[in-house]
């Protein structure tokens, strides 16, 4: 099966189609990661697979780091080292140089799994996804147990969370706006906004705190409270997170409570 690994378009261009535009303007090199915690290489294939592949290669696919971080045989090697183009990148995973490169990509936080897995959580990170018909069939198909579900999660929320939701979401701030116009415009973009539909979902799904949070970073990066430099957020040239989520889980502990309460009470 042929795959495709596509940059990730810029917003308002077709993601899958000729006029699409992306940020990405030279060649990125991917190798395998390593989880700091068990010390072993992260590669999207079974016990089995890598059991096959090993003897396919006549050699040494064990996952475990070498002692004294010494370079692994196999996974540092030029073999599993994933050069992507600027362009659409095309694996043919019946050919086991593009099936283990493609396992490595997906471990990779720079790539989505899919067009509908960035979709349900567009972070900055993610540079890339994965595109395969069949995958963007199931993704159509999809579509109208996705508004099912918003249309349900819209009925639920309260005035205060859709208020949160419009500056996370479309950074259109509606506090002081009446129930009745709040309520009118949240329904109108679900309407209307297909990505808003996905967007709606992520966040309307979190937890109360979680939500607040990225209500106050938005908040704040509208008004130049907040700077966001590269990918990474600045309050008063105090480093909040490298990434987005980094700053929000960064203001969830107990260290940044105080500048939290004091960026929540300064939303007017």
């Amino acid at each position: 099966m042929i795959v495709e690994v596509k940059p990730i378009p810029i917003e308002g261009t077709l993601y899958n189609g000729l006029n699409e535009q992306t940020a990405i303007r030279s060649p990125h090199w991917f190798a395998p990661i390593v989880d700091g915690r068990t010390r072993q290489y992260k590669v999207a294939l079974s016990e089995e697979r890598l059991e096959a592949l090993a003897q396919h290669f006549n050699a040494d696919l064990s996952l475990s780091v070498p002692l004294n971080d010494e370079a692994h045989p196999f996974w540092t090697s030029p073999l599993t080292t994933v050069k992507l183009e600027p362009g659409t990148n095309f694996f043919d995973t019946s050919n086991p140089v593009d099936e283990l490169r493609l396992a490595i990509l997906k471990c990779w936080p720079d790539v989505a799994g899919s067009w509908s897995e960035y979709v349900a959580n567009p972070t900055d990170e993610v540079k890339w996804y994965i595109y395969s018909e069949g995958e963007e069939l199931v993704a159509k198909e999809s579509k109208a147990d996705k508004k099912r579900r918003a249309f349900s999660l819209y009925e639920d929320l309260t005035v205060e969370k859709m208020i949160q939701l419009a500056i996370t979401v479309k950074g259109v701030n509606l506090k002081g706006k009446s129930e009745k116009y709040v309520r009118s415009y949240v329904w109108e973009k679900m309407v209307e906004d297909a990505e808003f539909i996905s967007s709606f979902i992520r966040f309307g799904e979190m937890t109360p705190e979680e939500l607040t949070i990225h209500y106050i970073i938005a908040y704040h990066h509208a008004t130049g409270t907040i700077v966001k430099k590269g990918m990474s957020y600045y309050y008063n040239e105090e480093l909040l997170g490298t990434t987005l989520e980094q700053a929000v889980q960064n203001l969830m502990m107990d260290d940044y409570q105080p500048l939290k309460l004091h960026l929540l009470e300064q939303i007017k």
